[in-house]
Parts: structure tokens; sequence; C-alpha cells
């Protein structure tokens, strides 16, 4: 939540919003930025419900989780990592993905168009269906373009 103070619902929608299924809390004590998070799960007001407890922490879950990649069709996330992330769309279209959306985010060897929606996250539009994955690569020629506030309509394909 960094710095948001939120309320249950407000909570859950962001939670949403992102693709969150499963919130881990622990009996360490929390950094500056998550303080009110863990205030509002402790004290029964987040509308999660936990689905495990240990000794040193509880996990909850986000009722009616949304999925992290939404869309024209069936799709699903393979693999989500720091620098790269591959999904599997099921038909060719338009397609949400619940991860904040960079110029650095670059399709590899697709015909993907990847901008960023309303919301700030990704969108991607693909002509097909199939294994599509994103690379998150720093250029100094987008870096640049960054820089200045230019935003591209569309980041397709990565150049080696």
């Amino acid at each position: 939540m960094l710095y948001d103070q939120l309320d249950g619902p407000t909570y859950l929608r962001w939670l949403r919003s992102l693709g969150v299924r499963y919130v881990v809390l622990t009996d360490a004590p929390p950094d500056y930025s998550s303080k009110g998070e863990a205030l509002l799960i402790r004290g029964g007001l987040s509308g999660l419900k936990p689905v495990f407890r240990g000794e040193h922490m509880t996990i909850y879950s986000v009722p009616k989780p949304r999925r992290m990649i939404t869309g024209q069709g069936m799709a699903e996330v393979v693999e989500l990592a720091q620098t790269h992330m591959t999904v599997n769309l099921g038909s060719p279209g338009n397609y949400r993905i619940a991860v904040r959306y960079s110029p650095y985010w670059t399709p590899v060897e697709s015909a993907v168009c990847v901008t960023r929606g309303d919301d700030g996250m990704i969108r991607l539009e693909s002509p097909n269906q199939g294994r599509v994955t994103l690379q998150f690569k720093v250029r100094a020629g987008r870096a640049l373009a960054a820089m200045v506030g230019d935003r591209p309509d569309c980041v397709g394909p990565s150049i080696p």
C-alpha cells in the first residue's frame, strides 16, 4: 500500500487491480511503508480470509481475486521475473497485464504491441494466439525518450 491510507474495500480493490491472490503477513516488524497495511490486516478490517497460520506467518486469500492477465480470450501468466515475463494467449486480441507499464518492457520475437493503459498497467495487443515473452531491458534511446516524456504509441519487438 506504500503511503496510501486505505480502508478494507479500497484495499481489496487495490489488491485485485494488481492481480494479487494471496497476502503474507509475518510477525516481523513491518517497514515504514507497510505499517498501515499490517494494521488493517491484523485489525480484521482488510476483507482478507486466513488460509494458513504458521508459527511466524499467516497467509490470507483475496476474495474474488482478479487474474493477472485479462482480455479478449483466455490467457495465463506462465513466468514472471524481474527481467522478463511470459504469457500464453488463447486468442488474438487486447489484454491487460497487472504489471506497471514501463517503456522498457518490450516483446521478444513477436508482432505484439505493448502500451500503457489508463490505469498505468501494461496493455498488450497481439495479432496471434500463443506464447509471448516480454523483456525488461533499459536501452539508451528509450531511456532518453522516457526522460523527456516521449511515450511511444506502441513498443514493438526489441532489436538485439
